[in-house]
């Protein structure tokens, strides 16, 4: 991999966003590429500490929440976009290996995230090697992207997460998804921006 092309990005959920003025500078002050919207997600009950208009949202139910079918079609965005899943090398170890099996990705597929929560860098090294075995006649690349938690309060090591970046990055990661980053805390989001900042 080419230095300088370690693509950083931030998960993000619609209810963290619409309606919130600062969001997209909040987000962009962490030095991240890109954010990347949960436009499809189960039921959940969600907090929003930041959020101006509320602290905590309810979905009752699984939701697209982007518009989808043929009428809406002049309003997505062109075929060639960024299509990544959750995926796992391992998927029959563990419940805990969130993800599709890597042999069952969609054709178009140009990314896979792997649950590195846990800050082990094997998640990948295991992701790339499966790469190189399911991928050959899909006629493109398909990226490994580490998904790291830098949040406190849900285990993450905000100040480890350099070393994690570093080392996911030397296994063959393309870049890294922080996920949660609405839950953080200000101490939480500074070490993210400087670990990012490392990276």
């Amino acid at each position: 991999m080419a230095a300088g092309t370690f693509d950083a990005g931030i998960y993000v959920y619609p209810w963290d966003v619409v309606g919130d003025p600062a969001a997209a500078e909040r987000v962009a002050g962490l030095g991240v590429g890109h954010a990347t919207v949960a436009a499809f997600y189960h039921a959940t009950r969600a907090l929003t500490p930041r959020h101006p208009g509320h602290r905590v949202v309810v979905a009752e139910r699984s939701a697209a929440y982007l518009p989808v079918g043929p009428a809406w079609s002049h309003l997505l965005p062109e075929p060639s976009f960024a299509a990544s899943f959750h995926a796992t090398p391992r998927p029959r170890v563990s419940l805990a290996n969130t993800g599709v099996d890597m042999a069952t990705l969609p054709a178009g597929t140009t990314g896979v995230v792997v649950n590195c929560w846990n800050g082990s860098a094997a998640p990948v090294e295991a992701s790339v090697e499966a790469m190189g075995e399911v991928v050959p006649g899909r006629g493109h690349r398909v990226q490994v992207y580490a998904g790291l938690l830098g949040i406190r309060g849900m285990g993450g090591d905000p100040e480890g997460l350099a070393r994690v970046i570093a080392e996911v990055r030397a296994a063959g990661a393309a870049g890294v998804r922080i996920y949660h980053a609405g839950l953080a805390g200000a101490d939480d989001l500074t070490a993210i921006g400087k670990a990012l900042a490392d990276a």
